[in-house]
């Protein structure tokens, strides 16, 4: 059981990982700078965090049924490892839905106040979106 759970947290942790390195390579053409170069609408790096998700929902589950107090501890800690970069995708897909949404307002909306009105969300909302993403470039950047 315990090897079980050990292989179980390994290959959880792996998507984390392999999206650490690629944002460490796509970084590292930068000189330094932690600006998001990263693309996010690439498939694979949205598959990535759709793994940390998937994972994070994983850990929920398995915390809330198991008893072992050795399990729960590596558990927790990974579980806490994931809260943050799980507050910066969940503010990544709210903006995305968001910034949609304002577009779409935007162009269809005859009111040319109300179109004024999207228009500056949708900026304000770029502006999150951004923040998002760059938290999420500096917790996945291998240091």
């Amino acid at each position: 059981m315990i090897f079980a759970l050990d292989m179980l947290l390994r290959r959880s942790i792996a998507p984390v990982r392999r999206l650490g390195r690629y944002i460490g390579k796509v970084n590292s053409g930068m000189g330094g700078q932690t600006r998001s170069m990263v693309d996010f609408s690439n498939s694979l790096l949205l598959s990535q965090l759709d793994a940390i998700r998937e994972r994070y929902e994983e850990l929920t589950e398995l915390m809330s049924s198991s008893t072992d107090p050795g399990e729960l501890r590596k558990m927790g800690k990974e579980y806490s490892d994931l809260s943050r970069t799980m507050e910066f995708i969940v503010e990544r897909d709210e903006c995305v839905g968001s910034i949609t949404d304002l577009k779409e307002m935007a162009q269809e909306e005859e009111d040319d106040d109300m179109a004024e009105l999207a228009q500056e969300e949708l900026v304000e909302m770029e502006g999150r979106l951004t923040q998002a993403e760059e938290g999420l470039v500096k917790l996945l950047t291998p240091k």
